[in-house]
């Protein structure tokens, strides 16, 4: 058999608990103070035997049937009620076939209680299907983050948008009611029936079988007169205005006068605008930051503690930071409480304005460095580090998501050049020849030049042995000359004659 590696992975799953499927104390303040959390999803006995549950198919006491549903499942089942009845049906002919399909409530409490009777509670989870408990083991602490739009003091759920505007829109429902109503009413009134012993029968029955376009038969004219309605009240229209649109605004913050979509508006001045524009997402933007500072924040400590807790898996993790650089995890480094800075919903000000501001800090900066105050003088009153996350701003403040595509951060090392691409074999041998070639090549054009110097030596060679067998035949005479005259003298001497001059 032949062997395949296998790659272990660990990630962290963030899951969205619905509001129905989530239970704590009343008492409750903070996810920190509660002593009780309950999460109720409703999941098949497959799914519960895949994450390792064992549970049989006849499971008594089933939640799901033997106890009733909530005011808010009332009502939902009551708003989809043939779906609902339809997919009930449809469960059920499914668990007929493939009893492990079968829907189940699955109750996972997270409790703290003295299990072990030491004197200190601690944090316990206990889950249970039916009747039957199938595992109880101990926890750091429940992972739940709870987000609020609109926080409530000393509750740990607020309302959501739904409760500042839904009796807004039902009052508009109503009201939209009254006047589709009335213009049915209109269109098909009711009608005074003449009742006399001739014609009642046919009159009435003509009646009620309201066809469009038809007929009614009566004896005389007159039997059958229309009951119109009275006239809609003038107060319908401004109610609808009033209960539909503007307490709705009201409650929420955000008018279309600022998301401009009032006709009006277009005569008002620019900076007017501006400002309303600004109230308006200076709302939305406050809720982002209840977010950040409850949720977010809860929900980023539950990571980090889990990275600690479980040392092996986070090891196997990696982490994508704003940058775009890869990093490795490691849970040592992880230790220890942090401060988080939340950046959103700071100040009034639009992407416009920041903008603005960031092109003038800009133009600040561009003094300092010609006053001799920037970063490669002695006396910095700016540095690289401050204009690149003054740029990281500005290009943030420009709608880019991916900063490190247009920045660079100056405290990092340049990038290392790509590795070269891999060669082909066929590629490697052309080079290969190519440079015997050209080798081959220059060895031929050095043994022409040692050709030619060899030659040019030798002939160097020759004019030098014949101009020096010129110069010592040269000698040869002189020596010759030089001998004659020196017995011409010695015979001078030798005969008592003075020598004559031979020159």
């Amino acid at each position: 058999m032949q062997g395949h590696d296998t790659h272990q992975e660990s990630s962290i799953v963030i899951q969205n608990i619905p509001p129905e499927e989530i239970f704590t104390l009343a008492s409750t303040r903070s996810n920190r103070e509660s002593q009780f959390w309950l999460h109720r999803p409703r999941q098949t006995l497959s799914a519960l035997r895949e994450q390792g549950y064992e549970i049989d198919d006849d499971v008594s006491g089933d939640p799901l049937e033997a106890e009733s549903y909530s005011l808010e499942e009332r009502r939902e089942r009551h708003r989809h009620g043939y779906y609902h009845a339809r997919a009930e049906e449809v469960t059920s002919e499914i668990e007929e076939i493939d009893p492990s399909l079968k829907e189940v409530y699955f109750y996972q409490m997270d409790i703290k209680l003295d299990m072990e009777r030491t004197g200190k509670a601690s944090w316990w989870r206990i889950c249970r299907v039916g009747d039957e408990i199938v595992s109880k083991e101990p926890i750091m602490y429940p992972m739940f983050a709870s987000l609020t739009p609109v926080p409530t003091p000393h509750q740990l759920f607020g309302d959501g948008y739904y409760e500042l505007v839904g009796k807004f829109q039902e009052l508009k429902t109503s009201l939209h009611r009254i006047v589709l109503d009335y213009i049915y009413y209109s269109t098909n009134p009711r009608a005074e029936l003449a009742a006399t012993k001739w014609d009642s029968e046919f009159t009435l029955s003509d009646w009620l079988n309201n066809a469009p376009n038809g007929a009614v038969r009566t004896k005389e004219s007159g039997a059958v007169t229309p009951l119109y309605p009275a006239p809609l009240s003038n107060m319908i229209m401004p109610l609808l205005e009033y209960f539909g649109e503007s307490q709705k605004e009201n409650a929420v913050g955000v008018t279309r006068y600022n998301q401009g979509q009032d006709a009006q508006g277009l005569n008002k001045t620019s900076s007017g605008i501006t400002a309303i524009m600004s109230a308006a997402a200076s709302r939305i933007e406050l809720i982002a930051r209840i977010f950040a500072e409850t949720g977010i924040k809860q929900l980023a400590t539950l990571i980090k503690d889990l990275l600690i807790e479980y040392p092996e898996e986070t090891s196997r993790m990696v982490a994508r930071l704003t940058n775009g650089k890869v990093m490795s995890l490691d849970s040592d480094s992880l230790k220890g409480n942090y401060d988080f800075m939340v950046n959103v919903g700071t100040g009034n000000a639009d992407k416009a304005q920041m903008l603005e501001s960031l092109l003038a800090l800009f133009g600040v900066w561009d003094k300092f460095i010609q006053m001799g105050a920037g970063p490669m003088s002695e006396k910095q009153l700016v540095t690289w580090q401050n204009m690149y996350q003054g740029l990281r701003e500005f290009v943030k403040s420009a709608g880019l998501k991916n900063v490190s595509l247009y920045t660079h951060d100056p405290s990092e090392p340049p990038p290392e050049p790509p590795p070269p691409p891999q060669k082909s074999p066929q590629d490697v041998a052309a080079e290969m020849q190519a440079q015997f070639l050209k080798v081959e090549a220059q060895t031929k054009q050095e043994e022409v030049k040692i050709k030619q110097f060899e030659a040019q030596t030798k002939a160097d060679l020759e004019q030098k042995k014949l101009a020096l067998e010129r110069q010592i035949e040269l000698l040869k005479i002189d020596v010759a000359r030089d001998k004659l005259k020196v017995e011409a003298v010695s015979k001078g001497v030798n005969d008592g004659k003075p020598a004559k001059n031979t020159r």
